[in-house]
């Protein structure tokens, strides 16, 4: 009977296997008693094997560049989509920019005609509460 849980046998065997060291006799005699241990321990000792065939059937086969292609497709997508993004954003940048532009030099006009209006009708004020003016000889004084 062994004295060790699964997930310590566990642990010890990938421990194991990561060093390339030999397993020690507690963690082997658990796993003479238990199935699912000694399944995770062949799988740790048929995993590089198993890696190195399939990533060969797929440089024979063509499926490391079909993976290596789309890729580089998905990061092309990408940086197209972030190029995008960005000039959009500067796009609505310069927009916004005119928009500000065109808003102030309206405000500017509104109060530069509110200023002759005003200055006008002062002078007109003015001229016709002077004294010396008279409106009505100026107007039809003929010379």
């Amino acid at each position: 009977m062994s004295t060790i849980t699964c997930s310590e046998a566990k642990e010890r065997l990938q421990d194991a296997f990561d060093r390339g060291a030999p397993l020690d006799g507690v963690c082997a005699a658990h796993l003479e008693s238990c199935g699912p241990c000694r399944a995770f321990g062949e799988f740790l000792t048929a995993y590089p094997d198993r890696l190195r065939g399939e990533l060969e059937r797929r440089t024979v086969t063509g499926g490391t560049a079909a993976v290596t292609r789309a890729a580089a497709l998905g990061r092309a997508r990408k940086k197209r989509r972030r190029i995008a993004y960005s000039l959009s954003g500067l796009a609505a940048a310069a927009v916004l920019s005119l928009g500000i532009m065109i808003a102030v030099s309206a405000v500017q006009r509104l109060q530069t005609d509110r200023y002759v209006r005003e200055e006008n009708s002062r002078f007109v004020d003015n001229l016709l509460n002077d004294s010396s003016f008279d409106g009505i000889a100026y107007f039809t004084a003929v010379e």
